[in-house]
């Protein structure tokens, strides 16, 4: 189902996407809104016939033909599958989303308004939620964490925070805004930009970091990131069931090789990095003490909270929950 040419050309990799894919087609909006859209799907060799899902939902769907699927012959994971999307794309703009990703109405303009408002902004996400509350607004970095953690989710003015719900979230949340980095759930670029960085780094495995070295080197080649609110998507996350894949330390090193080793982002950030430790008060217990992390669907956080107390700790105990023992 193809068009003849788009201003917006809209990526979206696909692995084990074939239930997700259904429920994001089912909530696109087309109305006009001056924009002329594609959408490019990207099978990264689906195990379960994620193409044939988006087909069976268009043909649903009675619409009109505006986009494309394309089939790996191999698998490449979501840094590949983007940059394969990406080089069939005609647009001026690339949107990439996630498949597990539900859109609401008017979600894609003010991502471009912000975007051509000004030629130093090089790259713009939005407002992500979960259940009615902020999954992402943006992220920044963490030196506790050792990563980018989630604005509004994890953490707000440099403080850790509950998650916020969406109708009472603080203003300035609310509000358009440069960022660090967003996540690669959903954001847009100019595609001119995309292809002078030469798009994701595709040594960054299967996923993980490459989106957050995409916005750093957005920002080293002198243009910034921004977050723009009054754009909303609902993001399920999760889907692939892939998040502690073999690659993720890989990633993480060559991340930190790049960025974090080298000081280039201590520049970029507004927390300068620390060497302050915690205080180990192992000498003042008595008795063997027992580390206790409990988690759901958060591996991203597990070796910055386990080595936080880890001075103090002779054994550990890992609870590992799922979707269906979350406590909601």
């Amino acid at each position: 189902f193809l068009s003849d040419d788009a201003d917006i050309s809209i990526i979206v990799p696909m692995y084990k996407s074939n239930s997700a894919i259904q429920e994001q087609i089912a909530s696109w909006d087309l109305d006009d809104d001056g924009l002329k859209k594609e959408i490019i799907y990207v099978d990264d060799l689906c195990p379960n016939n994620s193409a044939d899902a988006v087909i069976k939902a268009w043909t649903l769907r009675k619409t009109e033909k505006i986009g494309s699927i394309i089939k790996n012959k191999n698998n490449l994971g979501f840094a590949g599958a983007c940059n394969v999307g990406a080089s069939q794309a005609k647009g001026k703009y690339l949107i990439f989303l996630n498949a597990d990703c539900t859109v609401t109405p008017n979600w894609i303009k003010p991502m471009i308004e912000t975007l051509e408002s000004d030629p130093s902004i090089g790259l713009v996400g939005n407002m992500q939620v979960k259940d009615g509350f902020i999954d992402s607004a943006g992220s920044e970095w963490s030196w506790t964490d050792k990563q980018f953690v989630h604005i509004g989710r994890n953490i707000y003015k440099g403080q850790r925070c509950n998650k916020y719900q969406v109708a009472k979230a603080p203003a300035d949340l609310l509000t358009v805004a440069e960022r660090e980095m967003v996540t690669g759930c959903c954001f847009v670029i100019r595609r001119e930009l995309f292809f002078d960085l030469q798009g994701f780094d595709t040594n960054y495995r299967i996923g993980y970091w490459e989106d957050a070295d995409l916005c750093l080197r957005v920002r080293d080649a002198g243009y910034k990131v921004y977050y723009q609110p009054f754009s909303k998507i609902n993001h399920v996350g999760g889907h692939t069931k892939s998040g502690g894949h073999a690659f993720r330390e890989n990633n993480k090193k060559l991340f930190f090789d790049r960025w974090v080793h080298t000081n280039r982002i201590d520049p970029m950030i507004e927390h300068q990095r620390t060497n302050n430790a915690p205080p180990n008060i192992k000498n003042q217990i008595d008795g063997k003490v027992i580390g206790c992390v409990i988690a759901c669907n958060e591996e991203e956080f597990l070796e910055a909270s386990a080595n936080s107390i880890a001075p103090m700790v002779d054994e550990w105990v890992f609870v590992i929950g799922g979707n269906d023992y979350a406590y909601k």
